[in-house]
């Protein structure tokens, strides 16, 4: 059975990596623009990731040069299935 997507549901679209060693999560705060996200951790640092509010990989155009342009290809939604993770 298929369910509808929730419009505010949250969309799982990145897989942010830090060091060799886990470490509990305290803190994360986006940019306001959503270019970037701030995640602190109880080993008391900071890490700073590069996002792209549209998803995919962000790119020097939208990090260096300060504008998001649209991607020529599109990001797919996640599944509405039931039963997938």
């Amino acid at each position: 059975m298929l369910t509808p997507l929730k419009e505010n549901a949250p969309w799982h679209m990145y897989d942010l990596h830090r060091g060799r060693t886990s470490a509990v999560v305290e803190n994360l705060d986006w940019a306001a623009d959503g270019r970037w996200i701030a995640v602190a951790t109880q080993k008391r640092t900071v890490h700073i990731f590069a996002t792209n509010p549209y998803g995919g990989q962000p790119d020097g155009q939208s990090h260096v040069k300060g504008r998001v342009c649209n991607s020529p290809k599109s990001v797919s939604r996640p599944s509405t299935k039931k039963g997938h993770s």
